[in-house]
């Protein structure tokens, strides 16, 4: 409701028990006059997720931020009671160059219960560097390996998700050895970027954003 104006902090004081902060009272003047009184309760919201800025003169409110579900590679936040926000773990995307096709993989995929043509990509880990994670994943998906360059980053859907990809390009390839999870059964299979822009297009191939621009970089870099 205050977005973007100051308010002056009329009163403020924590309540704890065992040393602990379970609310924070507080009481506003607008600038208008409006006298705005109210409880931010600790327990309900993320720790951290509502902020003050400035001194006891001037104080801004900021976005109010819930986790309304936390998983292994997700949380699902609520800003402002309004915004539904996916904060999603970053991956890898790897475009791997055989002569004038590139690699795909064929999987099926839970989320839209199908089989899908896409690049191979895998999330990143902790700690760990965009370059190596294709590397890992591009071995654990494919048995391959090859000459690395980090094309650009992406995000998938920024409407909804901060998740980021990283678009990797592979070329001279090579037998790798990798441990692929238990739970991909994936197919290994090559087209043309062209092929997979008409599949797409006439909705023969079901297929990923990274993949598509993937496949619009390769021919773009083949025209040059």
């Amino acid at each position: 409701m205050f977005e973007g104006d100051v308010v002056v902090l009329v009163e403020a004081r924590a309540v704890t028990v065992g040393g602990e902060v379970l609310e924070e009272q507080f009481c506003f003047r607008h600038g208008w006059g409006l006298l705005v009184c109210g409880v931010v309760n600790l327990h309900r919201i993320t720790r951290g997720s509502v902020r003050r800025v400035g001194d006891r003169e001037g104080v801004r409110l900021e976005r109010v931020r819930k986790t309304v579900y936390s998983g292994r590679i997700l949380k699902l936040h609520v800003d402002d009671d309004h915004w539904e926000i996916v904060e999603h773990q970053s991956a890898v995307a790897v475009v791997a160059i055989r002569g004038e096709e590139m690699l795909l993989v064929r999987q099926y995929r839970p989320a839209v219960n199908a089989f899908t043509l896409e690049i191979p990509a895998g999330l990143i880990e902790a700690g760990e560097e965009p370059l190596a994670a294709a590397a890992r994943e591009f071995a654990e998906e494919c048995g391959l390996a090859g000459d690395l360059t980090l094309l650009t980053r992406m995000y998938v859907s920024p409407g909804f998700t901060d998740e980021l990809v990283h678009l990797v390009r592979a070329e001279n390839l090579r037998e790798a050895h990798g441990v692929p999870d238990d739970d991909e059964d994936i197919e290994v299979t090559y087209l043309t970027p062209r092929a997979l822009i008409e599949g797409a297009r006439d909705g023969s191939l079901l297929t990923s954003a990274p993949a598509i621009a993937a496949a619009y970089h390769l021919l773009l870099t083949a025209e040059s």
